[in-house]
């Protein structure tokens, strides 16, 4: 199915999530399932650093849902302070999945850092 027409949708859902990961893999953040028949538009993307070490992370759009496509990066080996956050994403540049794609990120230290995104389904 290709994208909805954004301009004429019949159901805008808000919703958040949070993640912490216990890995230093790439792991899914958002993701927009195949045949969802939605667009999901990121509102907003905070990474908080929870240790007393800098620690980067990188973010990537993945080009299948489940992250087992191909990463193409929008931050790469960013440093994230020791007790700072940072908004990569924000109302004023927001990002759209289209279906079958997510985002995917790392943190190179375990449990070191918090993801929360803040977005809408639109359909």
């Amino acid at each position: 199915m290709s994208a909805p027409n954004i301009v004429n949708v019949s159901s805008i859902i808000a919703g958040w999530i949070a993640l912490v990961p216990a890995n230093t893999i790439a792991n899914v953040l958002v993701n927009n399932g195949a045949g969802s028949n939605a667009v999901v538009k990121v509102n907003s993307l905070l990474i908080t650093n929870v240790t007393d070490s800098s620690v980067p992370t990188t973010v990537s759009i993945n080009t299948s849902a489940a992250g087992a496509g191909t990463n193409y990066r929008i931050a790469y080996n960013i440093y994230v302070p020791s007790g700072a956050s940072l908004q990569l994403v924000d109302k004023g540049n927001f990002l759209y999945l289209t279906e079958d794609t997510s985002i995917m990120v790392t943190s190179a230290t375990s449990s070191a850092l918090e993801y929360v995104a803040v977005y809408e389904i639109i359909s």
